[in-house]
Formats: structure tokens, C-alpha cells, sequence
């Protein structure tokens, strides 16, 4: 599993866009399957903390206790919300991606490198909810 202090530090963070607007408090973060690493966070969004987002992690900034994510409030905002367990399927994951302009790396062509603005590419295998209690207790 990814760093348990990293893990801590996500779990306890605020999160910021792409232009250092708030987004909101991390309320869960989700881990890919096959390389332990964080991939997704999911924050809550609205006054009475009603709606939350889910964000990929691709390029994330973590300084003290504010995450930085690679994505505009709009986007954010505008990204697919849906009921989940305690795992992203992978469907959903792709959904997200598109949104985001995130692409699997089995499509992206691997002649040039993306510039900036273009789509950028993840391998998608899923992601499970890591829990505080659990990360606590791998550090201890």
C-alpha cells in the first residue's frame, strides 16, 4: 500500500484546484489495486458537506494539509457522481478518466509526449477505499 504517512496526510488533507480555489476536505482515499499507490480521492463539496467529488490523483501536489489536484473547480464539480461500496469499479474509473481527460495507457499513443492541455494517459486496473483506522494501525 502506498506510504502510510502519505496515506494519513491525504486522509486529513483539503483539497485545492488547479488555480488554488477550495474544493473541500478529503473525505475518502482510494488506492489502486495493482500498485498500492493512492489513485483517487474522493472530497466533500456543498455548505453542509451533501455532495462529494471524486478526483484522480495523476500529478497531485500534497503540501502540509492541502492537496493540490490538476483540475479546475468546474471540472470538479461537473465530474459524474455515483453510489459506491468500498471499491471504484473499473467502469466507473473510465468514466471519471474521460471526464477528466485521463485516457487507460493502453489507448494512448506512445510516439509523443502529451503537451499540457492534452488527455493523459493511466493504466486502469481499480481502486479500494482505504480506511483511517487502517492506515493507523499499519503504522503502529
Amino acid at each position: 500500500m502506498g506510504k502510510p504517512d502519505v496515506l494519513q496526510q491525504l486522509l486529513r488533507a483539503t483539497v485545492v484546484d488547479s488555480q488554488g480555489k477550495k474544493v473541500g476536505k478529503v473525505r475518502e482515499v482510494y488506492v489502486d489495486d495493482d500498485s498500492k499507490e493512492p489513485s483517487f480521492v474522493e472530497a466533500f463539496r456543498g455548505f453542509l458537506r451533501m455532495k462529494s467529488a471524486f478526483i484522480p490523483l495523476l500529478g497531485y501536489r500534497l503540501e502540509g494539509k492541502t492537496l493540490t489536484v490538476n483540475y479546475p473547480l468546474d471540472v470538479i464539480d461537473s465530474a459524474p457522481v455515483e453510489a459506491i461500496g468500498k471499491s471504484l469499479s473499473t467502469e466507473y474509473q473510465n468514466t471519471l478518466y474521460t471526464h477528466y481527460k485521463v485516457i487507460a495507457a493502453e489507448q494512448a499513443a506512445p510516439t509523443t509526449p502529451a503537451a499540457d492541455d492534452e488527455v493523459q494517459a493511466v493504466e486502469n486496473t481499480g481502486s479500494h477505499k482505504v480506511e483511517l483506522d487502517t492506515v493507523d494501525n499499519e503504522v503502529n
